[in-house]
């Protein structure tokens, strides 16, 4: 269950209000050529863009065109799709986009839905413990940082707002919701998960959960959630990183 509570902390500052909206299209990204063979095919083409993949490549024009118009490709170099936990819908899912600076983690994140979509650093790859970013499409300009504890809902971190909102987009008529979101690495904030270097293979991944979903508010979100990890500092993709790794350590 997701629902939200305050904690007992008295900061006055909860969520960040700087928006970008970004233009709304109807028609599929006419840059993004999606007719390339995947890569399970012999004759696979290295231009293919991994986002036509996503959301198995089903009706995704919105996020296609969101991918596109933000330059998410260039902006993001490290990509990952979690598949949502309906085993007969592999649409359903969260694509999560992001990179990494001296200072922060920059991400942006997508799903098939229309109310709201929340995206968590996890202590265990569930609910408990989860350091989370929450947004909901009737606020467009707000963003919710928020904490979960034992009791497996989130509760609001006024101690402290470190997810600053960058950008979102909300297309009702596509079914996406979009945004773009950045924080601090370490915001030395105890409700909050600092997220270290994890370029070694000898290091552990970070776990991420994802939910999402069309009520107006944060609420139930059924098999509308995903998990997954992600190394903050590789590329999404394990092998390239895993070999990265090697090269760094036969460099000395």
């Amino acid at each position: 269950m997701i629902k939200l509570s305050s904690s007992n902390c008295k900061s006055l500052l909860v969520v960040f209000c700087f928006v970008i909206s970004g233009a709304k299209r109807n028609t599929a990204s006419a840059l993004i050529d999606c007719t390339i063979v995947s890569k399970a095919a012999q004759d696979f083409d290295a231009d293919r863009v991994s986002a036509c993949d996503h959301f198995a490549g089903m009706s995704h024009e919105a996020y296609l065109n969101w991918y596109e118009d933000f330059a998410v490709d260039s902006n993001y170099p490290n990509q990952i799709y979690l598949t949502g936990s309906d085993p007969n819908k592999p649409e359903n899912g969260a694509a999560i986009h992001w990179k990494v600076d001296d200072e922060y983690v920059y991400l942006a994140v997508a799903a098939r839905a229309t109310g709201w979509l929340a995206f968590g650093i996890s202590e265990s790859g569930g609910m408990t413990g989860t350091d989370m970013v929450l947004f909901t499409a009737s606020r467009p300009d707000e963003l919710i940082d928020a904490y979960t504890n034992d009791e497996r809902f989130p509760q609001t971190d006024d101690c402290a707002s470190d997810w600053e909102m960058v950008s979102s987009n909300v297309d009702l008529e596509g079914g996406f919701i979009m945004f773009e979101t950045k924080r601090l690495l370490d915001t030395n904030d105890p409700q909050d998960k600092p997220i270290v270097n994890d370029a070694s293979t000898f290091m552990p991944h970070h776990r991420v959960i994802a939910a999402w979903g069309d009520s107006e508010e944060v609420g139930y979100h059924g098999l509308n959630r995903a998990r997954g990890s992600i190394r903050f500092y590789g590329s999404g993709d394990e092998e390239a990183t895993f070999k990265a790794a090697m090269e760094r350590s036969a460099e000395g």
